[in-house]
């Protein structure tokens, strides 16, 4: 069930109890912009339960984390020219602003995870500010998932790669974590 004159797209899915939700960029030609909608799975189909986060900006991909118990999203802003974390307030349409982490970066599709007691940011940063998010991944750490002082890995940017290098979701298996990525070009 899509809106009229929307499309969807991003989709990140996690699990309540026994319920399983789809979190997605929701764009609406109308005003040109995405908000962050939430859809409840079943066997059925989808049910749309409504927008979760809306601001006066695009926002899209919408990455799901857990932290101490709560739950966390992190949606691209890169027209706000920053990296936000929204904290569950009323799982699943409630959120509230927990933290801007960086802010004046031109960075999309920014992913949040711990590993071995270290959080770790994987983004993709346009840094000659013409658009390009697809060619170069970089890496950020900290102690703290809400840290103002994330720290640059020293090979960044660790790939450099048009065909890679874009965020597109995290596959958690025990000790192993695995990048998924996307790649841009002409429908083939």
């Amino acid at each position: 069930p899509i809106p009229p004159n929307h499309f969807l797209a991003d989709p990140f899915v996690t699990r309540m109890g026994d319920a399983t939700f789809c979190f997605v960029d929701d764009f609406d030609y109308d005003s040109g912009r995405a908000c962050i909608s939430a859809y409840k799975l079943n066997l059925l189909g989808a049910e749309r339960l409504g927008k979760a986060i809306e601001e006066p900006f695009h926002l899209s991909f919408p990455y799901l984390f857990q932290h101490e118990s709560k739950i966390y999203l992190c949606p691209e802003s890169s027209n706000n020219r920053d990296i936000r974390i929204y904290e569950s307030d009323g799982f699943p349409l409630r959120w509230k602003l927990k933290k801007v982490i960086m802010s004046n970066v031109d960075a999309v599709d920014s992913m949040i995870f711990e590993h071995d007691g270290i959080w770790w940011l994987l983004t993709n940063i346009d840094p000659t500010n013409m658009g390009d998010h697809s060619s170069e991944l970089f890496l950020f750490y900290s102690d703290d998932p809400f840290s103002d002082a994330w720290l640059p890995h020293p090979k960044n940017p660790i790939f450099i790669d048009p065909t890679r290098a874009r965020n597109a979701g995290l596959l958690l298996d025990g000790k192993y974590v695995y990048r998924v990525s996307q790649r841009y070009g002409m429908n083939r």
